[in-house]
Order: C-alpha cells, then structure tokens, then sequence
C-alpha cells in the first residue's frame, strides 16, 4: 500500500505525558486504547532490578495486569527514532502522534538481553551505518 503523504502532528503540551513514554510490550489489548496514561498506570509501579541509577543497561521490573514484567530502556542512535504512528480514516495519510529516541521493551517469561529484538535492531542500524558508509580507496 502506498501513501499519498505523511503528516507529522506533535503536541504542543507541556505536560510530563508529553517525554519519553513509548513502551513496547508482546500483547493485544482489547478495545480502543489509542491514548493510555503510562505514567498513572504504568511508570509508577516501576522498580529496577539493582539499587543503583538507571541506566540503559539495567533491568527494570513492572506488573501489568497481575503478570510480571521485566524490561529495559534502550536509546536510538543519533538521526534515529521510534514514531507512534496511526492511519488516518481513509488510510492515506499516517499521522505521527510521538517521536522519541528512547523506548522501554518488555519480556513476559525472560530478563532482557542483547539477544532480544530490539537490541539487535540497534546492532543492524550500527552494522548497516558501516556498511554504507563511504570508503576512499588509497591509489
């Protein structure tokens, strides 16, 4: 399917809904669920896994809906983002509703590891960025 354009919308307010709050969890959820408040429901039953600072290599732990998460930050490189994205009514346009260059992953049944999805995209982008690049051929 091809798009006739794509419309970016960023919103304009300045509440802490507003920062990094992209979490990809493995599920589907019933119902229209567009617009969930992450920080009510979610943020605030975070705990690590380590008494120490957050940082993208630890290990965060959340229960969602009764189950035991466990999850990890992880930051894009530079020029590279996640989008939330929908269709707009007559599926030709896509609506950007948040960009971010951080998102949360979540496992149901193991700790995260570099072996997980998301980890191994961000090697491809690193691999992918070395392969393109530009040689300059010695004579």
């Amino acid at each position: 399917m091809s798009f006739e354009s794509l419309v970016v919308q960023r919103s304009q307010s300045k509440d802490d809904d507003t920062k990094h709050k992209l979490h990809l969890l493995n599920c589907k959820l019933e119902g229209e669920h567009e617009n969930i408040p992450v920080s009510q429901y979610f943020t605030s039953q975070l705990q690590l896994s380590n008494n120490k600072a957050p940082n993208s290599s630890d290990n965060l732990k959340v229960s969602f809906r009764g189950r035991p998460l466990n999850g990890r930050s992880i930051k894009l490189p530079n020029d590279y983002f996640f989008a939330r994205a929908n269709k707009s009514e007559n599926g030709n346009e896509i609506f950007v509703n948040e960009i971010s260059d951080e998102v949360t992953y979540w496992n149901l049944d193991k700790l995260p590891s570099d072996n997980d999805p998301i980890p191994k995209v961000i090697e491809w982008l690193k691999v992918s960025s070395d392969i393109h690049a530009h040689v300059q051929l010695e004579d």
